[in-house]
């Protein structure tokens, strides 16, 4: 179980959970790019390191599926995935799980 303030996922049984938002279940690879952004809460992740740590190598500058699956887990994690409260990006650096404050 990850904990970062009111979220939590369960690595045992691919769900997250918050105040905001009922359970959701995640897919395996929803759940590594979830855990791998809330194991570094509030540190930017870039989107290479993304890949090498979900897929296991280094993308080269195709960052797409990296993207692809951040949008997943938003439209499952967030209470309006246009408007991140977890998942943020952050322009041309990455991406980074915090949790907004209002």
């Amino acid at each position: 179980m990850l904990q970062v303030e009111d979220a939590e996922l369960s690595l045992g049984e691919l769900t997250f959970r918050s105040s905001k938002t009922p359970p959701v279940r995640l897919t395996p690879t929803e759940m590594k790019v979830l855990e791998v952004l809330m194991r570094n809460s509030w540190i930017v992740v870039s989107r290479d390191t993304l890949a090498e740590r979900v897929w296991g190598y280094d993308i080269l500058g195709d960052t797409n599926r990296v993207d692809v699956y951040v949008r997943r887990v938003r439209r499952k994690i967030e209470p309006n995935p246009r408007e991140p409260h977890y998942l943020h990006t952050v322009r041309v650096a990455g991406y980074v799980f915090r949790v907004d404050q209002h």
